[in-house]
């Protein structure tokens, strides 16, 4: 068993279910509230609701994977999975010091998804 690719796993799965369940409640109820065109408030939805299928999705064959007694076969897929939570923690940090640097702890999901692909990283490298 691969310790590290367990715990990426585990942390995705947290991070989609909090980012559904949490992003209904903290975004979604002010964002139908507002004033913002009906097409783009379900626009935003279905991005919201793909990216936390994707990080259910991933979670779910990384648990898997973390079960395999040799990774060669899947190495390219599990650095896919890795560069894609380290780019997506980027692309969030990234978000949030264009538009609003005082909310650099205010939003932290940018530093678990960096975590996550670090862990999927070293996991595949120390297997």
């Amino acid at each position: 068993m691969n310790l590290l690719i367990l715990i990426a796993s585990i942390l995705s799965m947290l991070a989609a279910i909090i980012h559904m369940i949490g992003g209904e409640k903290t975004v979604f109820d002010h964002l139908l509230k507002s004033d913002v065109k009906l097409n783009s408030k379900l626009e935003l939805r279905g991005v919201w609701y793909a990216f936390g299928i994707d990080l259910a999705i991933t979670s779910i064959f990384l648990f898997f994977l973390s079960f395999e007694s040799s990774l060669v076969e899947n190495q390219l897929f599990i650095i896919f999975c890795s560069l894609r939570f380290i780019l997506y923690g980027l692309g969030v940090l990234f978000a949030v010091l264009i538009t609003d640097r005082k909310h650099f702890f205010k939003v932290p999901q940018w530093l678990l998804l960096l975590v996550i692909g670090i862990i999927t990283l070293l996991g595949l490298y120390t297997f």
